[in-house]
C-alpha cells in the first residue's frame, strides 16, 4: 500500500509542477520501472506454478508407488459369526502444508499482478494522452513559427525596398540634373554664345563642362568612390595605381620616370564597414575594404639621350 503511496505523490508532484517535457520523460521512466514490476511478478508466479507443478507430481508418484506395492497377505482366520460392522470414523482430508502456503503466495502474487497491471495500463493511458497533447503543442508552436517568419520575411523585404528607393532616388534626381545640364548647355548654346567671341564660346563650355564633372564626382563621393591621387607631378611615377597614357620626351635623366602631367584622376571605393572589428592586435587591416576602381591617367617623362 505504502508503494501505491508513494508512487501517487510522486505522480501529483511531478506531473503539477514539472515542464511538459520533463514529465513525459519521468512519465516514461516510471512505466519502464512499473514494467519490470510486473516481469518480476511474472518470473514469480511462473516460480510458484513450477512449485505447485512439482508438488503434485510429487504426491502422485507417491500414491502410484504405494498402489503398486500394496499391503503382504494375512494368513486365513476361522469363519466367525458375521458380527454388525462397527461405524468407521469419517476419512480426513490429506492436509498439505507446503501446498497451502504456496497457494496462499500465489494468490498474493496474483492480486499484486492485477494492481501492476493496472497502473501500467493507467500510465500507459496517461503517456499516450501527454504524447498527443505534446504532439499538438509542437504543431501550434510550428504554425506560430512559420507565421512570425513569413512576417519577418515580409518586414525585412519592406525595409530592404524602403532602404533601396531611398539610397537609389537622390542618385537618380542628381543623374537626371546633370543630365538635365547637358541638354541645357545644348539647346540654348546658340542663342547664348551668337554674340561671343571664339574663345568666349570655348571658356563657356569649358565652364559647364568642368560643373558636370564636379557634379559627377559629388555624385560619385556620396557612394563611397572618392577622386584620388597618388603620385604628384615631378615626383616619381605610382606604377601600381597609375597608368601612363603618354609620354613627354626630355633631356634631364633625373626627371625619367617622373609624373608630368594628370589627365585623369584616380577612383577608390571604400565599403560602408566599420574598419576597426577587421584589423589584428597590431592595427594592421585583415580584410581589404578599399578598391581601386580606375586608375589615375598621367603623362610620364621619358629621357632621350641628346645627341
Amino acid at each position: 500500500m505504502s508503494f501505491f503511496l508513494y508512487f501517487i505523490c510522486v505522480y501529483q508532484i511531478f506531473f503539477v509542477t514539472l515542464r511538459p517535457n520533463t514529465i513525459l520523460i519521468l512519465t516514461i521512466m516510471d512505466l519502464q520501472e512499473l514494467e519490470k514490476q510486473y516481469e518480476a511478478a511474472k518470473k514469480a508466479l511462473q516460480e510458484v506454478g513450477k512449485q505447485i507443478a512439482d508438488l503434485f507430481l510429487a504426491a502422485g508418484e507417491k500414491f502410484e508407488t504405494e498402489a503398486e506395492e500394496g499391503k503382504p497377505a494375512q494368513p486365513a482366520e476361522p469363519v466367525q459369526p458375521e458380527k454388525t460392522a462397527a461405524p468407521q470414523p469419517a476419512p480426513q482430508p490429506v492436509a498439505f502444508p507446503d501446498l497451502e502456503k504456496l497457494l496462499a503466495k500465489l494468490d498474493t502474487l496474483l492480486q499484486a499482478n492485477e494492481k501492476l497491471q493496472a497502473t501500467v495500463d493507467a500510465q500507459k493511458q496517461d503517456l499516450e494522452t501527454l504524447r498527443k497533447n505534446q504532439e499538438e503543442t509542437v504543431k501550434s508552436l510550428e504554425e506560430e513559427n512559420d507565421s512570425k517568419q513569413d512576417r519577418l520575411e515580409n518586414i525585412i523585404q519592406t525595409v530592404q525596398e524602403d532602404r533601396y528607393r531611398k539610397d537609389k532616388l537622390k542618385l537618380i534626381n542628381r543623374c537626371i540634373f546633370q543630365s538635365e545640364m547637358l541638354r541645357k548647355t545644348i539647346y540654348e548654346y546658340p542663342d547664348i554664345t551668337k554674340d561671343m567671341t571664339l574663345e568666349e564660346k570655348e571658356a563657356f563650355l569649358l565652364k559647364q563642362l568642368n560643373s558636370v564633372v564636379i557634379g559627377y564626382d559629388s555624385m560619385l563621393a556620396d557612394e563611397g568612390a572618392v577622386v584620388t591621387h597618388f603620385a604628384a607631378v615631378g615626383e616619381k611615377m605610382d606604377k601600381e595605381n597609375q597608368e601612363a597614357v603618354g609620354a613627354r620626351e626630355t633631356g634631364d635623366e633625373a626627371l625619367n620616370g617622373t609624373v608630368a602631367e594628370v589627365i585623369s584622376p584616380g577612383y577608390v571605393w571604400t565599403l560602408p564597414y566599420i574598419l576597426k572589428a577587421k584589423v589584428n592586435e597590431s592595427g594592421e587591416e585583415i580584410k581589404r575594404y578599399k578598391f581601386l576602381m580606375q586608375t589615375e591617367k598621367i603623362i610620364a617623362y621619358k629621357f632621350v639621350k641628346q645627341s
